[in-house]
């Protein structure tokens, strides 16, 4: 090393040392002296002067405190047009991580530079980017200082998903979890069977500004709890009709056909929804959205609709509950249909309200995806618990609950319905092993249904076991034959089976009668016929072709 090089490496440290007094004080000031004076590379000190180095030594100090990720923002002290981004970890960060977000973000970068830190405990990494100053009107980026490092940080950490509705934080100045009921909804879209991409939706939301700060001063207006809008009436007047006013004025500026039908569909879907959680969950770490839409009210949902259904979002699940009627039962399954779990669910609930009106008046069915990638099956199932836990408390938080009689609303939820206490879960495809799980969230929110919540569980009734749903059904069978005079306990008759011997109707009601012929059966995956139709004999036996229990477990056998 030249010996200009040391003097100018000596000078750095001591004027590091003197700014290190000056703001943190003697004792303070020396004690971070010692530890940073020989920590930053040669690099680092050509280009960053001793008085911009306290900021880096502040966010430093936090890395070593709590060994996370730190971000930061600041202008550039050389130029108004520029600003630094800077991301402090014990982590070092590639380029190919780091950009897409920053696309996502609207950020236009200019340069990106990376140093090493020694700390006395571990090696510390800072990424460096140059950022334009550039921001519609040209505004200044700072003042969105703490909205962009915020939703850098929820992205990072996995708290908020990384796509181009982020764009929403520089074009509007919202907040990531004011663009995460966009995303919400433009994901319920998605599922309803919407012409648009979700990437067509995100910038007719993008690309009009105006319009999407309306939808969400609407959607605020509509749902955040507030003593002087107690009164509906005043709500109306003072909130929701000056803002209703707003949106058609920015509607009038919106220039592509496609645009204004995609933000009338999102204030459709807004005008829908009766109840949410969001001002509830947003302050938590616990965070998510649950919504619960009167789907009568949606004018483009395909038929059959639902009474009600509940949409439950964040960043690593998606979940949604449709229910026939107010007391209505059915299972929660976790599904493999990201792209469409709603179809899958709403075909299992028409099902499900034939099966139940023996039990209750209509069905219900409810299904999660997992958004979050997983490698080993037993990650897989700790990710589908967290999610159907989260599932779970979506559903709690929309649904009402009974005290000393009294049906009560929970705080801080505006509602535009009527009450609504009734709900259970039943085990399905995935869950089966979750009702002690979803009972244990029940007893968290003193649920007035307690372990009634969930069917099963350890300290509850199998239904399946039991045979509740093929029970019913079977009283019905047994009248229509006697209609016809036959006594299906005692007299062979021949059957075709939809399903399998694992379903609880088709494989429980199969067992109602020492008579039953299985002839035939088919399910998603198999096809059963018996060879032996109208001639086959249980070898040894006196009994009819077909004899009862053996003809059902024969082809049992051969279905599986």
């Amino acid at each position: 090393m030249s010996k200009r090089l040391t003097e100018k490496l000596r000078s750095w440290e001591q004027k590091l040392r003197q700014e290190l007094i000056l703001l943190k004080g003697s004792k303070k000031g020396m004690e971070l002296w010692q530890i940073y004076r020989h920590a930053f590379c040669t690099n680092y000190r050509a280009r960053v002067s001793p008085k911009m180095c306290i900021n880096d030594i502040n966010m430093l100090e936090r890395v070593r405190t709590d060994k996370r990720e730190h971000i930061n923002l600041w202008k550039s002290p050389h130029s108004d047009l520029r600003c630094f981004l800077k991301f402090y970890s014990t982590k070092q960060d590639y380029l190919n991580e780091l950009m897409p977000v920053l696309v996502n973000l609207d950020l236009t970068i200019s340069e990106e530079v990376d140093f090493t830190v020694r700390l006395p405990e571990c090696k510390a990494y800072i990424k460096s980017f140059g950022v334009l100053n550039q921001l519609p009107g040209s505004a200044d980026i700072l003042k969105l200082k703490d909205n962009l490092v915020e939703t850098l940080g929820s992205v990072r950490e996995g708290r908020a998903e990384n796509d181009y509705l982020n764009r929403l934080v520089v074009r509007t100045g919202m907040d990531w979890q004011q663009i995460d009921v966009f995303r919400a909804y433009r994901n319920y879209y998605f599922q309803l069977g919407s012409p648009f991409t979700k990437r067509t939706v995100a910038f007719a939301l993008i690309n009009n500004p105006r319009a999407a700060l309306a939808l969400y001063s609407y959607f605020e207006a509509r749902f955040k709890p507030d003593a002087k809008w107690a009164d509906p009436m005043v709500r109306e007047e003072e909130a929701l009709s000056p803002t209703r006013m707003e949106l058609i004025e920015s509607l009038t500026e919106v220039e592509n056909v496609n645009d204004d039908r995609i933000l009338r569909t999102m204030f459709n879907l807004i005008d829908s929804t009766v109840r949410t959680n969001f001002f509830i969950r947003r302050t938590l770490d616990d965070y998510f959205i649950s919504l619960k839409i009167s789907s009568i009210g949606i004018s483009e949902m395909p038929a059959p609709r639902p009474m009600f259904e509940v949409y439950v979002h964040n960043a690593t699940m998606e979940g949604i509950h449709l229910r026939g009627g107010k007391v209505a039962r059915g299972g929660i399954r976790w599904s493999d249909r990201p792209d469409d779990f709603r179809t899958e669910v709403l075909g299992l609930m028409k099902t499900q309200m034939t099966k139940n009106t023996l039990i209750v008046p209509v069905g219900s069915k409810g299904g999660f995806v997992v958004k979050t990638p997983f490698k080993q099956r037993e990650e897989g199932m700790e990710l589908s618990k967290r999610a159907y836990q989260t599932f779970m408390r979506g559903l709690l938080d929309m649904t009402d609950n009974r005290k000393e009689g009294d049906i009560i609303t929970p705080d801080n939820i505006v509602r535009y319905d009527e009450q609504d206490p009734y709900l259970v879960v039943a085990a399905d495809k995935g869950t089966a092993h979750l009702s002690d799980t979803a009972n244990a969230i029940s007893a968290e929110y003193d649920f007035w249904l307690d372990d009634g919540f969930a069917s099963g569980g350890s300290q509850g009734y199998d239904h399946k076991e039991l045979g509740v749903t093929a029970r019913g059904a079977w009283v019905c069978v047994q009248r229509h034959f006697r209609e016809m005079g036959i006594d299906i306990q005692t007299e062979p008759f021949s059957v075709v089976g939809i399903g399998d011997m694992s379903g609880d109707v088709f494989g429980n009601g199969m067992l109602l009668s020492e008579q039953i012929k299985l002839c035939a059966a088919f399910n998603h995956m198999h096809i059963f016929l018996d060879p032996h139709l109208g001639r086959w004999r249980h070898p040894g036996a006196d009994a009819a072709p077909g004899s009862g229990r053996f003809a059902v477990e024969w082809g049992y056998r051969h279905l599986r």
